[in-house]
């Protein structure tokens, strides 16, 4: 007994110093911070019946300390399962440190500034390593970590990820914002149900897609992809596809196979056409074609029913009687984007009770559309930078009842109809100082 508190006593002591030492080599905020940490990491330890115990997780969140303590060599946290050590501002990260935390599952090292990291091949039964928003180039170790099921390795610096192919388990990976321009060993990854390998250097993923079946999110925005990748329209359970940003010029008609997406994401390619098997999509909810080639509205998706959000802006389209009567197909419509598209009318966009905001900015109108605006009562229209000149009388009356549902700004009105706008303006702004209403 009389030995057993004896060793607990230099533990105690030990841990004691090392903190100490610790906190005299900062001054001010930095100081104070890693006083509360020393706390932490002394209340985790904190011996149960002469041997670590109690908690399973130490938590170290948003204290700017810089580095971490020099922990003496018989003083263990064997029992931590998780350790977080997010936003403190730490650049290195010594082995000697994490080999006092022998069997972690969890691992949070976010928001630092890490250029390199400890080899981690000895913590095998992590099952979550979250290294995202640091400066990593490698993470030395990652093919023995086999138990991992959550990688976040987002918003570094990776050019490259040997031994990702052994990570069979993993569900989710998130290798978003870095310098890869291939992922081998991704077609072995057969358990994931989210990959988001958005903001890298991808120009193809020849064969690594195909037996990735059970996808449910799937994120290539921002690379340079020429062709959509095979193998997506095999992902029968996939809800949320992201392809913006790349620099597709068609889409394959298999994609109208994935019957079950909500959300798809074409922005900012080169599309001038979409096939018109995209109609099959009927679960769709989001559509986003914007920064595209388009010249109309597309062909082809009228049986898109339960879109509730199609965002149309920055193209080259001039909606006719014809597409305009596309665009009434989407009964469950609540927000249309045309902005920045020479339309030439607005639509009458009949039967759209469900339309609550219209984005019209830079669409070269010319006139105040008072009668549309009447016939939606519940809309919402932003119709700034566009070409209109006047407001009549009654257009004049209608803002000033209804001073939210309409945006003019940067509009060249002529100045007794922009004196009278401004006078509304003004009202309003009093009325709303005063806390009643318009």
């Amino acid at each position: 007994m009389w030995t057993a508190f004896s060793e607990l006593s230099s533990q105690v002591r030990g841990l004691r110093s090392s903190l100490w030492s610790w906190y005299v080599q900062a001054t001010g905020a930095t100081y104070t911070s890693r006083q509360r940490v020393g706390r932490l990491l002394a209340q985790a330890w904190e011996p149960h019946d002469f041997g670590p115990g109690g908690t399973s997780t130490l938590r170290v969140e948003g204290e700017r300390v810089g580095t971490l303590p020099t922990l003496p060599a018989n003083v263990h946290f064997a029992h931590i399962r998780n350790l977080s050590l997010s936003n403190i501002g730490l650049a290195t990260l010594d082995q000697s440190f994490l080999a006092h935390f022998t069997n972690l599952t969890s691992l949070i090292l976010s928001g630092n500034q890490l250029t390199t990291i400890a080899d981690l091949a000895s913590f095998t039964r992590l099952t979550r390593l979250d290294l995202q928003r640091n400066q990593l180039s490698q993470v030395r170790g990652l093919g023995q970590l086999t138990q991992l099921t959550l990688l976040s390795l987002n918003d570094n610096q990776l050019s490259e990820l040997p031994g990702l192919e052994n990570l069979t388990r993993l569900l989710r990976l998130d290798l978003q914002d870095n310098q890869l321009t291939g992922v081998p060993g991704l077609e072995n990854l057969v358990s994931l149900t989210q990959l988001d390998l958005s903001g890298n250097h991808l120009t193809a993923l020849t064969g690594q897609l195909e037996r990735l079946t059970g996808l449910q999110y799937l994120n290539l925005s921002r690379n340079q992809l020429t062709v959509v990748p095979q193998g997506i329209e095999r992902m029968a359970g996939l809800n949320q596809l992201n392809l913006a940003n790349n620099q597709l010029t068609e889409l394959p008609d298999s994609l109208g196979q994935l019957v079950g997406l909500l959300h798809l994401h074409l922005g900012a390619n080169n599309l001038s056409a979409v096939p018109t098997a995209l109609g099959n999509l009927t679960r769709l909810r989001i559509l986003n074609m914007a920064s595209n080639q388009l010249t109309e509205v597309p062909l082809g998706l009228e049986r898109l029913r339960q879109m509730t959000e199609f965002y149309l802006g920055n193209n080259q389209i001039v909606i006719d009687l014809a597409g305009g009567q596309r665009l009434e197909a989407f009964s469950r419509l609540q927000t249309l984007s045309l902005n920045r598209n020479p339309i030439g009318m607005i639509p009458p966009l009949r039967n759209l009770d469900h339309l609550r905001h219209l984005a019209l900015r830079e669409t070269r109108l010319t006139e105040f559309p008072l009668a549309f605006l009447q016939a939606h009562p519940q809309l919402h229209v932003d119709m700034a930078g566009n070409l209109i000149v006047e407001l009549s009388e009654q257009a004049l009356q209608w803002v000033h009842q209804h001073p939210h549902r309409v945006n003019l700004a940067n509009n060249p009105l002529d100045e007794q109809a922009l004196a009278r706008w401004r006078a509304a303006q003004m009202r309003i702004d009093t009325l709303s100082r005063q806390g009643r209403s318009v």
